[in-house]
């Protein structure tokens, strides 16, 4: 009688508590602890999901009112597992579509291919980073917790390899790789400066580097604080920093926001369609790759959390997008992304 009078209660608990996991932008706390941490890792939550309704199914054995208890909870889970699962579907999990692999025989004269990677305070050697570039051709390298000494090699390296670049660095903290950014734009795209005059995210540097000439793309290097309970604020404002940035005409950006395409809802320029943040377009969106996990490495691409991006304002026309997989022994925890964006007509 009494698991009866408790079952409705309990199953319009767990439907406002998977719902909120399932959609927090829906009511406003995508950028809210705990929920933007859970819908970043969508295809982890599917599989404690399921977890639990097998759980819950081997407990609703034990007796009647047990069972009364646990079915509303189950069918709760079963909707989340269900709609979780279509929503990676949905925006892709790296399946061969055409468009999904970025390397040097897509790539056309006048496109501009970037490759970003967090190396987790320089993990990966030079040489596997440096290779990496040279084999997909890339014209602008990001590398976020990267060292100025690691980078410089990275781009003799590169440089070697037939792409002068030029190393354009800023580290809050000389002696905390993690506080180092980097961003090597081959010369062919020719000269470019750092805007110091916005300011910057708060914990780890940013960059944006602007055009001497004022030809060109505003290359953008993200990195926005990792998000826990007691970083939201600074997240939050990184963010914002790095909407302002994408708000400018004609801007790449590319690196680690610590944020999926759900913690980035509502964060467009107003007027704008089809954008993920200010006025960019998300190219793993756009190509179909949005499910595939970029954080940690060291799970399969499902399970993890897409938080590294490439990004174009609509002066670009993403041609190629994918997260490198074959890369994860490399020490980092991110894998990393290129993408090849071509001038749109």
């Amino acid at each position: 009688m009494f698991s009866r009078f408790l079952a409705p209660l309990v199953g319009l608990a767990s439907m406002a508590f998977l719902g909120l996991a399932f959609w927090p932008e829906l009511v406003g706390l995508s950028r809210t602890w705990p929920w933007a941490g859970i819908v970043a890792l969508r295809g982890s939550a599917v599989i404690v999901a399921l977890l639990l309704a097998i759980g819950l199914l081997l407990l609703g054995r034990l007796g009647r009112p047990i069972r009364t208890l646990t079915k509303p909870v189950g069918f709760w889970l079963v909707v989340f597992i269900a709609a979780s699962g279509w929503v990676l579907y949905d925006r892709g999990l790296g399946f061969d579509n055409g468009s999904t692999t970025a390397s040097a025989s897509n790539a056309q004269p006048g496109d501009v291919t970037v490759l970003s990677w967090n190396t987790m305070g320089d993990k990966p050697a030079a040489l596997a980073i440096a290779n990496l570039a040279l084999e997909n051709q890339a014209n602008v390298v990001v590398l976020v917790e990267t060292s100025a000494e690691t980078a410089h090699n990275v781009a003799l390296i590169i440089g070697q390899g037939g792409i002068p670049v030029t190393e354009h660095a800023i580290a809050f903290d000389s002696d905390y790789i993690a506080h180092s950014t980097v961003i090597l734009i081959a010369d062919s795209l020719g000269e470019y400066e750092i805007d110091d005059s916005v300011g910057n995210t708060a914990i780890s540097p940013s960059i944006i580097a602007v055009p001497v000439s004022g030809q060109g793309p505003t290359l953008v290097a993200a990195h926005a604080v990792s998000p826990n309970a007691l970083s939201m604020g600074l997240w939050r404002s990184d963010l914002n920093w790095l909407k302002a940035a994408c708000e400018r005409d004609n801007v790449i950006l590319a690196g680690d926001l610590n944020a999926t395409v759900d913690n980035l809802s509502g964060m467009t320029t107003p007027g704008t369609t089809g954008t993920q943040l200010g006025s960019c377009v998300d190219a793993a969106l756009t190509t179909k790759n949005a499910g595939v996990g970029t954080w940690p490495s060291w799970v399969p691409a499902w399970l993890g959390a897409p938080i590294d991006h490439v990004m174009a304002s609509p002066s670009w026309t993403v041609s190629a997008f994918r997260v490198l997989t074959d890369v994860d022994t490399g020490g980092a925890d991110h894998r990393p992304v290129v993408s090849t964006l071509t001038r749109t007509p």
